[in-house]
């Protein structure tokens, strides 16, 4: 079963969970607590390090310059 670390005080199974708390869950309880619109856990830090940012692409080639579209042509009549 894994273990989550509570963001906030809530109630499940059976006690109130304590932030900062470490507590073990069901598997299909997982996702619910940590994607929820409003996240009451998260995964503990397993002191890895996080991976590095992928390098930027410099061999792409320049985009050019943004057109004004505010033309005469292109007005509302009246």
């Amino acid at each position: 079963m894994p273990k989550l670390v509570a963001l906030e005080r809530f109630y499940y199974g059976g006690r109130n969970v304590e932030m900062d708390e470490t507590f073990v869950v069901e598997e299909k309880d997982v996702e619910l607590l940590t994607h929820a619109v409003k996240p009451m856990a998260k995964l503990p830090d397993r002191g890895e390090p996080e991976p590095e940012p992928p390098e930027a692409n410099i061999d792409l080639p320049e985009t050019p310059a943004k057109r004004s579209y505010k033309r005469k042509d292109m007005k509302a009549e009246d």
